[in-house]
């Protein structure tokens, strides 16, 4: 249709121009680099709230192109204006740390509003099972359960040991990594074996 769009282009509908582009919201949210998480993309209703969950330090991203009047997001009790990027475009960005509602206004008119859950980071847990003990070949036995709610990077074992040589005090540390079963594995159950033998 290459010779009707050159029509159109020099022969705008100028009645047309008056007219505001309806608005058009894009919205997405995305995890926190260590979830290994993919990006969030709501459904956008204005009519009614929609449930989301994620990972407290989600950044929220949200465009708003064409439409009439100043561009919101609220969260909670906070109202925050969006940026002009062009004449017909704005954003804004936040990150998401507490669980609340969200919404998107354009003039005083909603364009979209979610639920939101934020869900904590917990902790990484480790531990012995059972204590580390030596083997009948005199080496060391380690066994250890641990777990992340959204995977583990690396495990290791640190040994201290304090000695004195005459006057002198000293402290030496020695790190020894272990095992995982797979790549960022939410819960590992290992048991590795070290020889110290050669140690001075």
């Amino acid at each position: 249709d290459a010779g009707e769009r050159l029509v159109r282009a020099a022969r705008p509908d100028v009645a047309a121009l008056g007219a505001a582009i309806p608005a058009k919201l894009e919205i997405w949210i995305t995890p926190p680099g260590y979830t290994g998480l993919a990006p969030v993309f709501p459904k956008i209703a204005a009519s009614e709230d929609r449930t989301l969950t994620v990972p407290t330090g989600s950044a929220l991203s949200a465009q708003v192109s064409g439409g009439r009047g100043r561009s919101d997001l609220i969260i909670g009790t906070t109202r925050q204006a969006f940026e002009a990027v062009d004449d017909n475009n704005s954003r804004a960005r936040v990150a998401l740390d507490r669980s609340g509602t969200i919404a998107v206004e354009q003039g005083g008119r909603k364009l979209g509003s979610w639920s939101v859950t934020v869900n904590p980071d917990s902790p990484p847990t480790i531990e012995f099972e059972p204590e580390p003990t030596a083997t009948e070949r005199g080496t060391l036995r380690v066994s250890f359960v641990a777990t992340d709610d959204y995977g583990l990077e690396s495990v290791v074992l640190e040994m201290r040991r304090t000695y004195e040589k005459g006057d002198i005090v000293g402290n030496e540390v020695l790190e020894l990594p272990l095992p995982l079963p797979s790549v960022n594995p939410k819960q590992a159950k290992e048991t590795s074996y070290h020889d110290f033998a050669p140690h001075a």
